[in-house]
This record gives C-alpha cells, sequence and structure tokens, in this order.
C-alpha cells in the first residue's frame, strides 16, 4: 500500500511539473499570437 501511495505521489508530481513547464513555454506563445 505505501509503494502505491508513493507512487501515485510521484506520479501527481510529474503531471504538476509537465502542466507548469508546459504553461511556462505555452504562455507566452499564446501572448505572441494574440499580439498578431
Amino acid at each position: 500500500m505505501i509503494g502505491m501511495m508513493e507512487s501515485a505521489i510521484v506520479l501527481w508530481f510529474l503531471v504538476g511539473v509537465t502542466i507548469g513547464l508546459g504553461l511556462l513555454f505555452i504562455g507566452p506563445i499564446i501572448e505572441l499570437v494574440g499580439a498578431i
């Protein structure tokens, strides 16, 4: 059970980091496209 909980926490951490980096890169692109 502990192993499953730890893997779930790591999975959600990776998902959060991926989404965070994605927004970090996508945000400026959307602003540039919007400016055009």
